[in-house]
This record gives structure tokens, C-alpha cells and sequence, in this order.
């Protein structure tokens, strides 16, 4: 759970995947949110994959495990080159 935006203008991104390692993804909405439930207990990478015009963190942006019944909200900055 998180929110997409553009790092300038803090403004939301819609239609960006957000993949959980490769096991889960969900897109952003127009308001730049995005809610992806269910993840198994373990240890995962979050990975956005930005649109044409904009990149994403060179480092994963949340990078850990989650627990049973543990909500992570993970908002993402996307910057245009």
C-alpha cells in the first residue's frame, strides 16, 4: 500500500506497476495509489516500473520481510530525467 508520485511536483502517477519480486504486482490509480494484499510471509523486493518519461529509486524502495498481519505503506518517487 502506498502512493505513487512525481518527486517535483508531488502530484500522483497513475498506471505504474508495482510488482512484489515477481510473485504479486498491482497499478497505480489516478489519485497514485496502489494496494497490494496477500503477500506470504517472507522477505521481498518492491520494484516500481515507471512510465515513459519518468525513473524510478535506484535502490529498491522497500527491500524486508513481512510478517502476518503487518501493513507496510510504501510511497514511491518517480523523477523525470
Amino acid at each position: 500500500m502506498g502512493r505513487v508520485l512525481d518527486s517535483a511536483t508531488n502530484q500522483p502517477v497513475a498506471g505504474v506497476t508495482v510488482t512484489v519480486d515477481t510473485i504479486l504486482s498491482a497499478s497505480s490509480g489516478s489519485d497514485g495509489s496502489y494496494r497490494i494484499g496477500n503477500i506470504p510471509l517472507g522477505t521481498y523486493t518492491l520494484r516500481p516500473q515507471p512510465p515513459q518519461g519518468y525513473s524510478a529509486p535506484l535502490q529498491p524502495t522497500y527491500d524486508g520481510s513481512i510478517s502476518q498481519g503487518q501493513t507496510i505503506t510504501v510511497d514511491i518517487p518517480l523523477t523525470k530525467p
